[in-house]
């Protein structure tokens, strides 16, 4: 793991030692009781999935859990892909901060992106007679293996992949020790041989890719301290529904606030690029009305599909839907109907952009 504490060659800046927790309350009383039910639920539903993981009762007693009410919460998060070297530092960074203030910690993932979460590069070499004759470099290339079952066209949402079978992880555990052993990356591959030791000891069927990284990273003391839960579970909360019921109230307000907020950081911060830190969000009006775009996903969980999110309006009533037309209609006050309908259908909303980290905060 990374050292911290070397203050001749610290990594952070500022070190850690130097971070604060400031604890923050809305001023606004509904939000303030929202917030608060939020994270009681956030925390109860983090232990159950938590608790659901292989091997959790091996880091069990060392999870950084507490009650919300009294102790501050810390969030993390990434894609539940194959971590890098960069992403088990940020594990470790949140856990050693978490612990320094007593607080509990929460990795969200988010497993409503789109992409393969089983896939990840493996050095390799083009040509093993140029590696054998000393041109190393010459030769390296990478290639890509994956945990993921074998499937036909898009990949899908990173929540959905399946993990292939005991045999196919067999597999493609041979597969990346051949590419390993060939660069002279023996003692990568001798890493290899145990992690994907733990891959082939999960079940034959019925898993996740997402959630076998998952549990393999923390077997492998990754982040094993840490509460997880995906973002798709955090989204059916019946808080972060009432929130997002909010939005949909009043989205012609929300609309033209999420884009002047933009505007005002990017003069703030001299940033040039109108992509940067997210697009604005549209606006489109033709023979069918007006029609919005919000900071929304609608996601397709059965069907591993997402659309952007608009909002339709003509003559005074509104739909809700994506840029192929209209899913459910929007009554004014029944909007948390509205969601529960599109759920019947295996669908949901998720927040995308900048709602992500307003919602999360």
């Amino acid at each position: 793991m990374f050292d911290l504490t070397d203050s001749q060659n610290p990594i952070l800046q500022p070190e850690l030692s130097q971070w604060r927790c400031e604890p923050w309350r809305p001023t606004n009383t509904e939000l303030q009781q929202l917030r608060q039910s939020a994270r009681r639920s956030l925390v109860t539903a983090a232990l159950r999935y938590t608790s659901a993981l292989p091997w959790h009762s091996d880091s069990s007693a060392d999870w950084l859990t507490g009650d919300p009410d009294s102790c501050p919460v810390v969030l993390t998060g990434h894609q539940p892909v194959v971590f890098h070297p960069g992403l088990a530092f940020k594990y470790q960074v949140t856990e050693q901060f978490a612990a320094s203030i007593g607080a509990i910690a929460v990795a969200v993932q988010i497993d409503t992106d789109e992409g393969d979460a089983g896939q990840f590069p493996v050095p390799a070499a083009v040509d093993e007679e140029t590696v054998a004759g000393g041109g190393l470099w010459q030769a390296l290339t990478q290639r890509r293996a994956t945990w993921t079952a074998a499937a036909g066209g898009a990949p899908g949402l990173l929540g959905t992949g399946q993990l292939g079978s005991v045999e196919q992880r067999r597999l493609t555990a041979q597969q990346v020790q051949r590419w390993l052993t060939t660069t002279g990356c023996r003692s990568a591959a001798t890493s290899f041989e145990c992690v994907a030791g733990w891959y082939r000891q999960l079940p034959e069927s019925g898993m996740s890719a997402a959630v076998a990284n998952t549990a393999v990273r923390r077997r492998g003391g990754i982040g094993s301290r840490l509460l997880e839960l995906p973002l798709s579970w955090i989204c059916g909360l019946p808080e972060v529904v009432r929130f997002l019921c909010g939005v949909l109230r009043r989205a012609e307000d929300f609309f033209g606030a999420y884009n002047q907020a933009l505007q005002g950081f990017r003069q703030q911060h001299g940033i040039r690029n109108a992509a940067n830190p997210f697009p604005d969000l549209h606006r489109a009006a033709g023979v069918d009305g007006e029609r919005y775009e919000l900071p929304l996903w609608l996601v397709d969980l059965p069907g591993g599909q997402r659309s952007v999110v608009w909002l339709w309006h003509r003559d005074g009533q509104r739909w809700l839907g994506t840029e192929s037309g209209v899913e459910v209609e929007l009554c004014a006050g029944l909007e948390a109907e509205s969601l529960l309908s599109l759920r019947w259908k295996g669908q949901q909303l998720v927040p995308r952009g900048g709602l992500i980290s307003a919602l999360l905060r």
